[in-house]
């Protein structure tokens, strides 16, 4: 895929659409598709509580609400315009932007678009408040993709592109990167989680003091877990301790988190605290399918979770990828954010800054800045 490609799923309109009944739904939807299948990313929405966890997402998009079903939707974030959805061409309803459902097929698209530009530049992810870091989690329902050397590799990208510190914090049992960093770490993720666990008051101020900082890039990290025990015993109220004293505050600017996939749990509750959610896969035809199932039950997962908590992807990664070894993946609404191609005959750290000083960070490198 062409870099021009990548940007233009980037900047697909998101459009989330509650109708009137399934059948209007259903045909707006098919129009709208059949014309703009590379330029609109659509959701069918049933009920004022999806619409409104489908508005939650983090993502600029328009949604679009029959004039009736306007009650059923209560207040979206400042990055979603609502469309009001009517029989008559008119400019607005009650003072919202309305949108003929009649109107030619490009009509539409141009007050779509048009709505969208408003608002695409507009506002943080629901998932970052004021006062906290910006976190980007790089996960993958297949292991042995690369999904630790990439989220280290953007980590050291990202330290070496902004001002603010950046902390990689690793949540996976197996993970080694220890092994993968130049600095010299005097406290292990261990120790942290033993802090979570005895609920130790300074916690922040003990993260900050233990974290080493790679000699290659200014990243700050812990290194592995002593054992694989320690992670997977961390329960949600360790874990909401651990994700709090590493986000909030002026401590880190950026938080690079590794965290394995997860639908419950509390490694789903670090995920859906992200700003920015990359799913990363090496190409093979059986990952891409565990990857497209995946982002399929978190879509779900968000759509039917009234509380706006639940995360969706935002962002794909090929790591590895070769043009005879792997099946690319045309998933709509995912915008692919990067891409590498295979490195023969390096060790795995010499991977790791390889992949760091490459182009294939570049658009989400500048996905993430423009949220600051």
């Amino acid at each position: 895929m062409e870099r021009g490609d990548d940007l233009m799923r980037a900047n697909r309109i998101n459009v989330g659409v509650l109708e009137r009944n399934s059948t209007e739904a259903e045909a707006l939807s098919d129009v709208l598709l059949d014309f703009y299948p590379d330029d609109i990313a659509l959701a069918l929405l049933s009920s004022g509580e999806q619409a409104l966890a489908w508005a939650r997402r983090g993502r600029p998009g328009v949604l679009l609400v029959d004039r009736d079903r306007l009650g059923e939707v209560g207040q979206v974030p400042d990055n979603v315009a609502v469309g009001v959805l009517v029989d008559v061409d008119q400019p607005t309803v009650d003072g919202a932007p309305a949108v003929c459902r009649y109107l030619a097929v490009d009509g539409i698209y141009n007050q779509l678009a048009r709505l969208f530009s408003e608002v695409a530049g507009t506002g943080m992810p629901t998932a970052v408040r004021e006062g906290e870091s910006l976190v980007i989690a790089f996960t993958s329902p297949q292991g042995g993709v690369g999904t630790t050397t990439v989220a280290l590799a953007f980590g050291r990208r990202l330290a070496r592109a902004v001002p603010s510190r950046v902390l990689y914090l690793d949540l996976t049992p197996f993970a080694s990167v220890g092994e993968l960093s130049t600095g010299r770490a005097t406290a292990t993720i261990t120790d942290v989680v033993f802090a979570a666990k005895s609920r130790n008051a300074n916690m922040r101020m003990a993260m900050t003091a233990s974290a080493a900082r790679d000699d290659a890039s200014g990243l700050h990290y812990y290194a592995s877990a002593r054992t694989a025990a320690d992670l997977m015993e961390l329960d949600n109220d360790e874990l909401g301790r651990l994700y709090q004293a590493a986000t909030e505050g002026a401590d880190f600017g950026y938080v690079v988190l590794d965290v394995p996939f997860a639908w419950t749990g509390p490694h789903a509750e670090a995920l859906a605290r992200a700003a920015v959610s990359v799913v990363v896969t090496d190409g093979r035809p059986l990952t891409n399918h565990k990857v497209a199932r995946a982002v399929e039950a978190l879509d779900l997962r968000a759509a039917n979770d009234p509380s706006g908590r639940s995360w969706t992807v935002q962002g794909l990664f090929y790591n590895k990828f070769s043009s005879t070894a792997s099946a690319k993946l045309d998933m709509r609404d995912v915008p692919e954010v990067g891409g590498s191609g295979r490195f023969n005959g390096l060790t795995e750290p010499q991977v790791v800054e390889q992949l760091a000083q490459s182009a294939a960070f570049d658009l989400l490198l500048n996905r993430v800045v423009a949220h600051v």
